[in-house]
């Protein structure tokens, strides 16, 4: 089956002539500035998306059962020699996994290698600088020594890398002599004091002229080759026309046209050059199974040419033994395209690269690339970075309301978040002006909440809000996955991952996205297997979720699992997931306000499962002997005993004679103890060992941690902090008197005074740190951490400084108007030998003299209704002591009419803050429209701008389903409902929640093949077509999520609905059937007639091949339905009546005035009632990116608006844990797979007081004396309404929480407010389950 190749972008298909202003669509984000036509053709952006394929992959990947791809012999190299002999990659079988090959140009893109080229001592390296290195001498005269300087090594490198590119090129099918390493085109740096690693980037050329984006990379460690790397490197036809057919005036003059704007003359912000443009270019459609027959550009290498054209067909279940992955086969998930990008190709024009100055340009600086023959343009783009900042509410450590660090702290920033396109950094911050959307998704964390999708778009900045409550609870947009726990979560998690990867640079795991579940239906609970996992509040115990220790001893459960033993370490892997947990907070309670009403076993005020400082219990150590007594088998209550020798280590007797540490240099001697020692642990101690000589054995956790203090390679004289590491060890009984005389030693002429920080410099979103020097200091590392413990807590080491080098530090990427805090520690002759560290610096970075902040979130005005104003307060800061008066203004925008805003003319600020009051209001005039309110506030020669998005309408209410009576139902009507997730999957292949989903009860789905791989009914929503409430008689829009199989040209989705108004016998009518327009996830959109009465039903019969049915019954297929009343024709809805009131419970119950308009800001009450979510306009065009949550289980969650109707049938059936998403196979079975096996999971909050309840090996998921596993949410006491016009909806029946409550729409009040962004997770099933309690 031919994989249908990437279509090219119509400006490829233009003729040659210069582009015409109606061809390029306004950016509307920068509409009045020269920016407003910039663009960028597709052909040359996707040349930025490399694709490379593993060539031990590649068998899989062509169909072919075998292929031996790496012993073809090489036509360009010695005769007979193959192409892993000539680059010394060793055997066939491990050479074919050391090259991965361009597939748009048949290049080795990627070649892994162990081949000394210079001097040094990596493996296999018996080079010298006095006999084997001769070469390498730049001149005749060189000396025969080693180099002495950087620069010395860099000129010998770059030597050593031309004469390996110049022996290797036939094998690489390139011509690196004269495309390669011209002068002035190569960069370079050493790394290391002697040197130990080397990195190469030599810009390709042809003809003299850069080929831009195309370049050779090379890396030397320990004088060994040990990659090489060939970059967007396709073949140039050797008569490709470098003479340029126009002139550099003439090429400004094409830009200006485009942008139609007069330049100015002589004016440039860069100077013009004559460049080749790399770029994509698409094979015609295939018609075979296998190759294409369409012309390949020519490739010197024979061999790799012949690998292009190559379309991946659909094999069976080997293939996923030699691909294991996606990832493996086509990169990381950073390069993973469309397989159909292997009938791509590069091609090249030869461009001039100009930068023109325009009238009227402001803070833009413009860059163009315009064919200099044709005089089109390629790119038009500002090269400006802008700035902006993602934020939320976190809990610092627990949301036990005890503390700064047990309450909601607001706009603390949202780390390593994909917004957009970019990435925050550190501080949350992002570039680029405009509307932009962000999730709870980055590079190093991925929040998925059972609570529902989260999704935000702002301009200005992204502000995720905070709110009271817990569990479900959201401040009323970014969807219903924006709860607590996934803002706390996501900022702990990726500090903690950011001191990791601070301390473990190299670390893989560290590298890589972890997968969170946040709000999991259940109670007392978190647990680790290979994602972590977090339950909701209930039976006495806090939301996990909402708890810093509990993310940070889960994730530590994986830092164990990823270290140098890649394995829970033994006898427990607590201990230490503790220990990660505790340095982090510098809190021994681990999980403080885990127990909402009491505190754990034996503790004095830890309110958490357990408390790790002795003197916090008993008084006494809690020993090897304490461990086979008393824990039995439970490791909870064994791993207590190393980890209250850690701690006693760092709170102690560091910090006692004759060491005397202050509290931050002992923790930073702990903690990098810890995450360097813990990494080869694979035992921390003998249970069955005796007491008191149980740490007697290689790389136990006593040797371990001396290794990690050794200085100078020999533990038999001591290391410097010997006798405080035994004391902590032995007090525990698992030390080893008899593995070394005990003495501390080493560290001679050790600093032994504080640096005095003598300058801190705050400017915009960076701080930089002057220190006086200390004598006898090597280097000085410099640490950073921030949030309400100030310097009290496990900290980020930024780098280090030599003492020979200026003693300053700039730290880049912070949150204006955050205070962060810092030290300095002197360190001697190893990274051993610590001196005292300085005092902890304070200092917040800011971008002017005051800092303005205001709600972000989003006005929405139903005009059905009468409105009331939306006032928000807005807080004034001024900046470092700054005095002086700050005007304001403000001004509203948009398509509506009759919307105000007020605002106090001014404020004086003398070194304090004030709180500013802005009123939007929408008047009985006002019209249906959208816009902005733009607040403008001036003074000290500053001025700042603050906007936030406006939307007036006559709206209904978007619904969300619950499952009811076989299906999801939205029991109220509304101008939409959505299953949401109820039903993302298919059958057991997800699984499906509440299979089959139909409301005759028909099982209807087949169980073969593979969740997201093979077809499943994902998602149905319904909706009207005005944005206005659902009415029988009207016309409605049917959007179905599927997920497509290969290119989905063998599915189908077969649309039903029901004119039976009795939803439990529908009669099916046919509505239309529709083929899915790719594969993977897919949008497919339709339209009918809603029949008359309320009731109604739709189906999907999503099938792989077969004829149209509503129940295919294929082993491929999947039927889901959907229910929901409509608004009956003759009801009025101008004027509501009646007085109902909310009830605590999930349904929605009409008030008297209902809040269509409400605020968006956050709740400043205590309670944790659930507040509700605005209502939002649905879009009157389909969302082409719906949510697909991994989440199996529908969540609680605040109502956009009363309901009318609680939700019926309850159950308390607990959610079941998240599945992970298996590879994609590349053939349809001949046989249906069989399930897997069943997981079982052990408690992982067993409280480690209990050991007589340890669990065994893989118990049940909760203990058996759990109660309720879902809380009871009775109606409310309050009078309901129950309209007459619902007469299937009696009052009668009595209103109990449904098994899956009812849910709000997860977005919040934008222009196309029903939209859900996707979020694609793979995960890996790992059959490893830690559970902290």
């Amino acid at each position: 089956m031919m994989m249908k190749p990437k279509q090219l972008a119509t400006l490829l298909l233009l003729q040659a002539s210069a582009l015409s202003n109606a061809l390029v669509e306004p950016n509307a984000e920068k509409i009045g500035t020269v920016a407003e036509r910039e663009f960028v053709d597709p052909a040359v952006s996707a040349v930025s998306s490399p694709v490379s394929i593993a060539m031990a992959s590649l068998p899989a990947l062509m169909g072919v059962a075998n292929m031996d791809v790496p012993q073809v012999d090489n036509p360009f190299g010695p005769s007979g020699t193959s192409i892993n002999d000539g680059l010394g990659l060793g055997s066939a079988s491990q050479s074919g996994k050391k090259i991965s090959v361009d597939v748009r140009s048949g290049i080795p893109a990627f070649v892994d290698l162990v081949k000394p080229i210079m001097p040094g001592d990596g493996v296999g390296n018996s080079l010298t600088w006095s006999v084997g290195a001769l070469h390498l001498r730049l001149h005749d005269d060189d000396p025969h020594g080693p180099p002495q300087t950087h620069k010395e090594i860099q000129d010998i490198a770059l030597v050593a890398v031309e004469n390996w590119f110049h022996e290797n090129d036939g094998y690489l099918g390139i011509d690196s002599r004269s495309q390669l390493f011209q002068q002035g085109r190569t960069r370079m740096a050493v790394h290391g004091s002697t040197g130990e690693m080397v990195q190469l980037s030599a810009q390709r050329t042809f003809k003299g002229l850069a080929v831009k984006g195309s370049r050779a990379t090379a890396t030397i460690k320990k004088g060994n080759l040990i990659n090489i790397g060939l970059e967007q490197w396709g073949e140039i036809d050797e008569d490709f026309d470098v003479e340029p057919s126009i002139t550099a005036d003439e090429a400004i003059e094409a830009v200006a046209d485009h942008a139609g704007r007069e330049v100015i003359e002589g004016k440039l912000d860069c100077k013009s050059e004559l460049v080749i443009l790399s770029m994509v270019k698409g094979l015609q459609d295939a018609t075979t199974t296998t190759t294409t027959s369409t012309k390949i550009p020519k490739v010197k290498n024979d061999f790799f040419s012949k690998l292009r054209g190559q379309v991946p067909a659909r094999v069976g279940s080997d293939a996923e033994d030699e691909a294991e992955t996606e990832d493996e086969a086509f990169g990381s998930e950073n390069n993973k395209q469309d397989s159909s990008a292997v009938n791509e190709y590069y091609d090249y024009m030869l461009v001039w690269k100009v930068c023109p100055v325009f009238v009227g340009q402001q803070q833009e600086m413009m860059e163009a690339y315009v064919n200099a023959h044709t005089s089109q343009v390629y790119s038009f783009v500002d090269t400006v970075d802008y700035f902006n900042n993602a934020r939320g509410s976190v809990y610092p450590t627990s949301n036990d309301g005890e503390g700064a660090d047990g309450s909601l702290q607001a706009d603390w920033p949202m780390p390593y978040m994909y917004v957009g396109s970019q990435t925050t950094t550190t501080g949350g911050n992002y570039e680029g002006p405009g509307s932009m959307t962000a999730t709870y998704r980055g590079p190093y964390v991925d929040m998925v909440d059972n609570c529902g999708t989260d999704s935000l778009t702002q301009s200005g900045g992204i502000n995720w809000g905070g709110s009271g409550g817990t569990d479900c609870t959201t401040p009323g947009f970014g969807g219903a996955g924006n709860t607590h726990s996934s803002r706390s979560g996501f900022y702990e998690l990726n500090k903690i991952m950011e001191i990791a990867r601070s301390r473990l640079p190299n670390n893989s795991w560290l590298q890589g996205r972890l997968r969170s579940n946040m709000n999991i239906n259940n109670s007392c609970n978190a647990y680790w297997n290979g994602s972590i996992n977090f339950y909701r509040e209930g039976n006495g115990c806090g939301n996990t979720g909402e708890i810093a220790a509990i993310f940070d001893h889960e994730w530590g459960h994986g830092m164990d699992r990823y270290d140098v033993t890649s394995g829970i370490a033994d006898p427990s892997g607590e201990g230490i997931a503790d220990l990660y947990s505790a340095l982090r907070l510098n809190d021994s309670c681990i999980g403080r306000g885990f127990y909402l009403s009491r505190k754990c076993s034996g503790c004095i005020s830890c309110t958490g499962v357990r408390d790790i400082d002795y003197m916090k219990k008993s008084g006494s150590p809690f020993t090897h002997s304490n461990a086979k007594s008393s824990c039995g088998s439970s490791v909870h209550c064994i791993g207590v005993v190393y980890s209250e020798a850690v701690w006693d280590l760092y709170k102690r007797h560091l910090q006692s004679p004759p060491y005397n540490y202050d509290d931050n240099t002992a923790m930073e001697i702990v903690t990098r103890m810890t995450y360097i020692g813990a990494g080869n642990v694979a035992n921390w101690f003998s249970l069955n060992g005796t007491p008191g000589s149980s740490g007697c054995f290689s790389n136990s956790g006593y040797h371990a941690y001396l290794a990690a203090d050794d200085d100078d390679g020999n533990l038999n004289n001591g290391t410097p902090h010997m006798n405080a590491i035994f004391t902590a060890f032995n007090e525990h009984q698992i030390a080893c008197p008899t593995s070394y005389d005990v003495k501390d030693s080493g560290c001679p002429n050790n600093p032994n005074s504080p640096p005095i920080v003598i300058q801190v410099i705050s400017s915009d979103a960076q701080v930089t740190l002057t220190w006086a020097s200390v004598n006898n200091a090597v280097k000085y590392e410099v640490l950073r951490t921030e949030g309400v413990h100030q310097c009290a807590q496990g900290k980020v080491l930024l780098g280090e400084v030599s003492a020979s080098d200026q003693l300053t530090w700039t730290d880049t990427g912070l949150q204006n108007g955050r205070e962060y805090y810092y030290i300095i520690v002197p360190k001697g002759q190893s990274d051993s030998c610590y001196g005292p560290s300085s005092s902890c610096i304070a200092a917040i970075p800011s971008e002017g003299p005051y800092l303005m902040s205001c709600p972000n979130d989003s006005v929405v005005f139903n005009l059905k209704y009468t409105t009331s104003p939306n006032t928000r307060q807005c807080t004034i800061e001024a900046s470092s002591g700054w005095s002086g008066t700050v005007n304001f203004a403000c001004s509203t925008s948009g398509t509506f009419s009759g919307v105000s805003c007020t605002v106090p003319s001014s404020i004086y600020l003398s070194g304090n803050s004030a709180l500013l009051d802005l009123t939007i209001a929408a008047g009985t005039s006002a019209t249906e429209g959208d816009g902005t309110v733009t607040l403008t506030a001036t003074g000290g020669g500053y001025s700042t701008i603050f906007s936030t998005d406006v939307l007036a309408g006559n709206y209904g209410i978007a619904q969300m389903a619950s499952y009811s009576n076989g299906s999801p139902m939205c029991a109220t009507y509304g101008a939409s409902c959505d299953s949401g997730t109820l039903l993302d999957g298919r059958g057991t292949r997800g699984p499906e929640e509440n299979q089959p989903n139909t409301r005759d009860g028909v099982d209807c789905d087949g169980d073969s093949g593979t969740y997201h791989s093979d077809e499943s009914l994902d998602r149905l929503v319904v909706r009207s077509l005005n944005g206005d409430d659902m009415i029988e008689g009207t016309t409605v829009e049917i959007e179905a999520t599927v997920w497509a199989w290969s290119t989905g040209s063998s599915d189908t989705l077969d649309l039903y609905y029901s004119n039976s108004n009795d939803m439990s016998n529908p009669n099916w009518q046919h509505i239309v059937s529709k083929t899915p327009s790719g594969g993977g996830q897919q949008i497919i959109t339709a339209q009918y007639q809603l029949p008359e009465g309320l009731n109604h039903v739709i189906r999907g019969n999503f099938r792989y091949s077969g004829s149209r049915s509503y129940c295919s019954r294929g082993s491929w297929d999947d039927a889901d339905d959907l229910a929901f009343v409509v608004r009956p024709l003759a009801l009025d809805t101008d004027s509501p009546t009646g007085s109902p009131t909310a009830s605590p419970s999930e349904s929605r119950v009409p008030s008297s005035e209902p809040s269509l308009h409400p605020s968006l800001t956050p709740s400043t009450s205590p309670s944790r009632q659930r507040s509700a979510l605005p209502s939002t306009k649905p879009s009157s065009e389909p969302s082409l990116t719906p949510s697909i949550s991994p989440s199996k289980k529908p969540s609680l969650k605040p109502s956009t608006e009363p309901s009318l109707n609680p939700s019926l049938n309850p159950s308390m059936k607990p959610s079941s844990s998240p599945s992970s998403s298996p590879t994609l196979p590349t053939s349809r079975p001949s046989v249906s797979p069989s399930t897997s096996p069943s997981q079982s999971v052990e408690p992982s909050f067993e409280p480690s007081d209990s050991p007589s309840s340890s669990p065994s090996t893989m118990p049940s998921l909760l203990p058996s004396s759990t109660p309720s596993l879902a809380p009871s949410l009775q109606p409310s006491a309050n009078p309901t309404f129950w309209p007459s016009y619902l007469p299937s909806l009696r009052p009668s029946e009595s209103p109990t929480s449904s098994k899956n409550p009812t849910r709000v729409p997860t977005t919040s009040p934008t222009k196309n407010p029903t939209s859900f962004p996707t979020t694609a997770v793979r995960v890996r099933a790992i059959f490893i389950f830690h559970l902290l309690w």
